[in-house]
């Protein structure tokens, strides 16, 4: 049997990591094949403001589980910090989670937990916010029931005076917008397909007030906001909430692999060149639709 090394661990080469052929190496990783190098969101001309996958550190708790998520991103953002207290926090260190999805580390959320951080000015919904644009990439258990949040940017200690984000509920996935305090919330809704791993993205535009998720490269789904940009006392971001909310009611459950937040709605070039690189990445790019640029092979810089 011969081994390959993937993520600083030994593994099994199979017929799957020959094709790919990559060696992982902090948060990038490097095609084999003629010296290629594969693209990673580094290589964006407006790098992310956050970004954190499996190659992140992590910060654990006495149990093992898992504290803090250090950012990627150039940005100069903090780590993800603790919500709960240390008995609730998502683990790493099972051995499904430890390889839970294409061979890479997951943080598994057991719907009692959840991470916030509190944001710098890179993450802030300003007076002055143009648009925002997340990737998500998990596995959220599917939801037929009540709202559940994936992502939020809040401004508050309080769930109502949330900004943006993606949440679940009804068997739907949603990006959720609002402006002002005075808005009434308003989303654009697909149907969320399994609670297989996917990856989900929400473009939150305020200067062509419109709000869109799409999942796995597809299509976007747009509705009309009529918010532009503006501000109140409380128009910037504190806190930003994964996988739960910060009034401790509405948490979700599931897997999450990789998370990618941008201070622009990027184009058509950019956003595909993020889906090859997390569909490859995540094992997913059979997901990806028919005549996608990255169906058949990874994006290389």
């Amino acid at each position: 049997m011969r081994y390959v090394q993937q993520n600083g661990i030994l593994v099994p080469q199979t017929s799957r990591t020959r094709q790919r052929g990559f060696i992982a190496c902090g948060p990038a990783f490097f095609g084999s094949s003629g010296g290629r190098t594969l693209w990673t969101p580094a290589d964006l001309t407006t790098p992310p403001v956050q970004w954190e996958n499996n190659t992140s550190t992590l910060t654990l708790d006495t149990n093992g589980n898992c504290r803090q998520w250090a950012d990627l991103s150039t940005s100069g953002n903090n780590p993800w910090g603790s919500m709960q207290d240390a008995s609730s926090q998502p683990s790493p260190n099972n051995p499904s989670v430890a390889t839970g999805q294409n061979g890479l580390r997951v943080l598994r959320f057991g719907g009692g937990q959840g991470l916030i951080q509190v944001n710098t000015a890179t993450l802030s919904l300003t007076a002055n916010i143009t648009a925002f644009t997340i990737f998500f990439a998990g596995a959220p258990t599917k939801n037929s029931g009540s709202l559940q949040r994936l992502i939020s940017y809040t401004i508050a200690s309080t769930i109502t005076n949330t900004r943006c984000g993606m949440t679940i509920a009804s068997n739907n996935v949603n990006a959720t917008q609002r402006r002002l305090d005075s808005d009434t919330g308003v989303s654009a809704t697909v149907a969320q397909p399994d609670s297989n791993f996917h990856l989900y993205a929400s473009e939150h535009n305020w200067t062509a007030q419109t709000v869109a998720i799409r999942i796995d490269g597809g299509t976007a789904t747009t509705a009309n906001t009529s918010q532009g940009s503006g501000a109140t006392q409380n128009a910037a971001s504190h806190v930003v909430e994964l996988m739960g909310d910060v009034g401790g009611t509405q948490f979700a459950s599931g897997d999450v692999g990789e998370f990618i937040v941008l201070g622009y709605v990027p184009g058509t070039t950019d956003r595909q060149l993020i889906e090859g690189y997390v569909a490859w990445r995540w094992g997913i790019e059979a997901n990806l639709p028919s005549g996608h640029p990255y169906k058949s092979a990874p994006p290389y810089v």
